[in-house]
């Protein structure tokens, strides 16, 4: 979608791993790291928005570490987006009926995230917040 609407500000950040894939073609500049953590601190230090995908390991380690980031008070409150429900719901479940349950997170740390199948969602969010207007 951003290189569709301008194809010279899709901008990638990008990890260098061993077995994984490469830059995609619909990146008009990317910066590689090397390191998981230097990538996560540029992220959060440069988003207006993440956005979630179905992932593995990694997308966790990024969306909880955005999360804990926001929860904690140690970067600016951006929208957390989980897009494709069906995936996200199991987490969003142990969020709630385990880690909140427990008392390991306030019953507000579930509102640090949303989960929808909408771009339209997305869009009117980044609309209202003024994201990229």
């Amino acid at each position: 979608g951003a290189y569709e609407a301008d194809p010279t500000k899709s901008i990638a950040m990008a990890i260098k791993l061993p077995m994984e894939q490469k830059v995609n073609e619909y990146v008009s500049e990317h910066q590689m790291f090397r390191f998981f953590f230097t990538r996560k601190v540029m992220m959060a230090y440069t988003a207006d928005a993440f956005i979630a995908c179905p992932g593995g390991y990694g997308t966790f380690d990024e969306i909880f570490e955005m999360l804990t980031l926001q929860q904690t008070n140690k970067s600016h409150r951006v929208p957390v987006i989980l897009f494709g429900v069906d995936f996200w719901q199991p987490i969003y479940d142990f969020i709630v009926s385990t880690m909140e349950e427990k008392g390991f997170i306030d019953p507000r740390d579930s509102d640090l995230f949303i989960m929808t199948d909408s771009v339209d969602e997305i869009l009117a969010l980044f609309k209202r917040l003024k994201i990229h207007a």
